[in-house]
């Protein structure tokens, strides 16, 4: 089934950052959509590759394709810089986000634009598929059951997946969204891997109704690059979400405060494993003995993991390089291991 009209534009987002194998097919899928009323902004991050050229062909040839070449600065400042053309332009229905290494099914754009207008919701929400060199993985693939989600309530516990029914949810390449609910709302450029979290939180006061598509709409590729060291370096991730927490606990339910809590938990284990392994500076220790100060004055390290972390850390800097240095080659190990069939 088609849109009965083409006439709402669709901005796509498109960061791109040394994915020349991939843009290309990126970029045909949504020369394929069936809805053709869309802009893609794709921003060249500061590639060292050809990504640029490739992004400047298409342009060239097709006018709904725009590039923004920019410095090097990470993928939050690339959506912000696209974000703000979009705003400017103030002409668009909807927004959905797209990274340069994945691609859409032909309909995905139709699609979400139906759902949005028949069901008259702030935000359409579809499945999509993994994959790798082997194929298109099954367990990592997500397939919703078609609902309605009618409140805020609904859709974050969706997100934060406190039914226990699927993985967390608050993947931002599967959303298609009005683009009045994103006036104003920007990726906050500090965070390492937590930029779509926080995004989705400041989301929160306007996101009231969202509609799931089972139909897998996009297609992820996992790539080697996403499991480097640079994933372990969560420090301002760490302050962001705890101070995120603590400052707007009263904004979340006890449950979808336990799945915030536990991603906290997460990049606090990561930083602690990675300053003390690759990077053991002063300031970085430091921030370390800071931050878990702070979270264990707000009550937050009560599980026995994170009361034995404290006591590690008690043990003084000698200590901490050797168990960190040992964590951090297993977790490197099993990387590698379970990557081994994953994209460059």
């Amino acid at each position: 089934m088609l849109s009965n009209t083409h006439t709402k534009k669709i901005a796509v987002v498109i960061p791109a950052y040394n994915v020349q194998n991939y843009l290309e097919e990126c970029l045909k899928s949504l020369q394929s959509q069936s809805y053709c009323n869309f802009t893609a902004f794709i921003v060249n991050d500061g590639s060292t590759d050809a990504t640029g050229e490739i992004a400047n062909k298409f342009s060239i040839h097709d006018s709904r394709f725009k590039v923004t070449h920019t410095a090097n600065s990470g993928v939050a400042t690339a959506r912000n810089i696209a974000l703000d053309q979009i705003e400017k332009d103030g002409s668009f229905f909807a927004v959905a986000f797209l990274d340069g290494d994945d691609r859409l099914h032909p309909d995905c754009l139709n699609r979400a634009v139906i759902a949005l207008e028949q069901k008259q919701v702030d935000c359409a929400i579809f499945g999509y598929r993994v994959f790798d060199k082997s194929g298109f993985i099954e367990s990592e693939s997500y397939s919703p059951s078609d609902c309605l989600l009618k409140s805020n309530t609904e859709i974050y516990d969706h997100f934060f997946n406190c039914n226990k029914t699927q993985p967390v949810k608050w993947f931002l390449l599967n959303k298609v969204f009005r683009s009045t609910l994103l006036t104003g709302i920007r990726f906050n450029r500090g965070m390492k891997r937590g930029e779509d979290v926080r995004f989705f939180v400041d989301l929160k006061v306007n996101l009231n109704s969202a509609v799931l598509l089972s139909e897998p709409l996009l297609d992820y590729r996992l790539r080697k690059s996403s499991l480097t060291h640079k994933d372990m370096n969560l420090l301002w991730d760490a302050e962001l979400l705890s101070t995120l927490i603590l400052s707007n606990s009263s904004s979340f339910s006890a449950s979808q405060k336990a799945i915030l809590t536990d991603t906290l938990l997460n990049a606090w284990r990561k930083s602690i494993i990675y300053v003390y392994s690759q990077n053991p500076s002063p300031s970085n220790i430091l921030f370390i003995k800071k931050i878990s100060k702070k979270l264990s004055n707000a009550g937050i390290l009560h599980s026995i993991k994170s009361r034995k972390r404290l006591f590690y850390l008690s043990l003084g800097t000698n200590f901490m390089k050797w168990w960190a240095t040992k964590r951090y080659k297993k977790i490197m190990k099993n990387n590698q291991t379970n990557s081994s069939y994953y994209y460059e």
